[in-house]
């Protein structure tokens, strides 16, 4: 070991003496602030210890030599004449100097962090590298000193820097522009009528992934539909539905109605499309996990419905119904038929889903749980609970007001006139 670095080292037990464990973590800040401090100058005033001359007095240069010669040998002297002249003894070596001391001999020597190097060493040059990784905080690690932690990077100013994705808006500017709903049931419950029937023939335009004999009923009314077998037409016709019919924009038409009859078949053809891929060099290869299918159909279908609902127009979808059933507890519960996924992505986006319950021909608009009777596998009659689906999303204020029944009549013009106007 050096000098040098023994004297680093000394340095560094004495601190971690006085001052503890941690001491170290700011060594060189107070080594380089120690060395760089100016040192006081020696005063040119003479001492008031020291004798002071008489005025009168003339300073008088006596030599060396004069001085020994005037002085009788002393007995070291005599014995330093007498005694035989012996080897000169071993020159010690140097005292470990501080590293504040060898700052400030070496007016030129630099302090630098060098990851990796030996700890503590001083070059040719008089330059001192200090190496060491941090470990802990700030605590001294056996390869040497620890650096300090990076500087975080800069952030661009705060004021001048948005990420995309951002939109404010006040909670007061969340007027009921149009009506966004989900309707369900079982088959031949009416939800293509109903849907249609909210706006009029010239306001409302239908796409149809069904045969087109299931728009019977709306046969003498005139209305507009685009029929669509596969997938990337439903997505086409969803996204750019003024490309069919020219005159139905919103420059020339107020208060338009999309309707999508139904999202049970569409969720099929979307499923269907991600069962193969292409692959990059165009071969055409087939999904066989199924998570992956649903997941990519989801997907598809989550982009396109964040552009409609985001459209200046009315949007209604229709579905079948599903009972899940709890074989365990025999609770039935009766929602959209649609995969789990794509199910809570819409009943979420919604603010209106109603189930259409044909014993009563009335929407459910809120959950409703009802009993049903059901034969066990001995024979006998058990009593299970069933609950229906249904949300609608209103003011707080107008919530509890019975301005939406848990039960309403099938008349979705009637009940979106008093979501408006905020009173039956």
């Amino acid at each position: 070991m050096t000098p040098l670095a023994e004297a680093i080292k000394n340095a560094r037990a004495e601190r971690s003496k006085k001052k503890g464990p941690d001491a170290d973590t700011n060594i060189i800040t107070e080594i380089v602030s120690e060395a760089l401090s100016p040192r006081p100058e020696p005063s040119s005033e003479p001492s008031p210890l020291s004798p002071t001359p008489p005025p009168d007095a003339t300073p008088v240069s006596v030599s060396t030599e004069t001085q020994a010669a005037a002085l009788p040998p002393s007995s070291g002297q005599i014995a330093a004449q007498e005694a035989p002249v012996a080897a000169p003894a071993p020159a010690e070596p140097p005292k470990p100097r501080s590293v504040a001391d060898f700052l400030r001999n070496n007016a030129g020597a630099s302090v630098s962090i060098v990851p990796g190097a030996s700890p503590l060493t001083a070059g040719a040059s008089g330059a001192l590298s200090v190496s060491g990784t941090l470990s802990g905080s700030g605590a001294l690690g056996p390869s040497g000193l620890a650096s300090a932690p990076p500087a975080p990077p800069s952030m661009p100013s705060i004021s001048s820097y948005r990420p995309q994705g951002i939109t404010l808006f006040n909670t007061r500017e969340l007027t009921s522009g149009y009506l966004h709903a989900l309707l369900y049931g079982e088959t031949d419950a009416r939800k293509s009528t109903t849907a249609a029937t909210f706006g009029t023939p010239e306001t409302t335009r239908i796409i149809l992934v069904r045969r087109p004999e299931q728009l019977i009923p709306l046969r003498e009314l005139g209305y507009e539909v685009a029929c669509v077998d596969n997938a990337e037409a439903l997505k086409f016709t969803l996204l750019y539905p003024e490309s069919l019919w020219p005159d139905w924009t919103e420059e020339k038409v107020k208060e338009r109605v999309l309707v999508l009859d139904d999202f049970t078949r569409a969720k099929d053809m979307l499923l269907e499309s991600n069962e193969t891929r292409v692959d990059d060099k165009g071969n055409v290869k087939e999904v066989r996990d199924q998570r992956q299918v649903h997941k990519a159909a989801k997907d598809d279908l989550a982009d396109v419905m964040q552009v409609v609902l985001k459209r200046p127009m009315h949007f209604i979808g229709t579905a079948l119904a599903q009972i899940y059933d709890n074989k365990i507890t025999h609770e039935e519960n009766l929602s959209p038929d649609i995969p789990p996924g794509m199910q809570r992505m819409l009943t979420t986006e919604f603010e209106f889903v109603f189930f259409i319950d044909k014993k009563t021909w009335k929407f459910v608009t809120t959950q409703k749980l009802e009993a049903y009777t059901a034969i066990n596998e001995k024979g006998y009659k058990e009593s299970h609970n069933r609950y229906l689906f249904g949300k609608h999303k209103l003011p707080c204020q107008l919530e509890g007001t019975g301005l939406i029944l848990q039960d309403e009549e099938m008349n979705l013009r009637l009940i979106w006139e008093r979501v408006k106007r905020g009173k039956r």
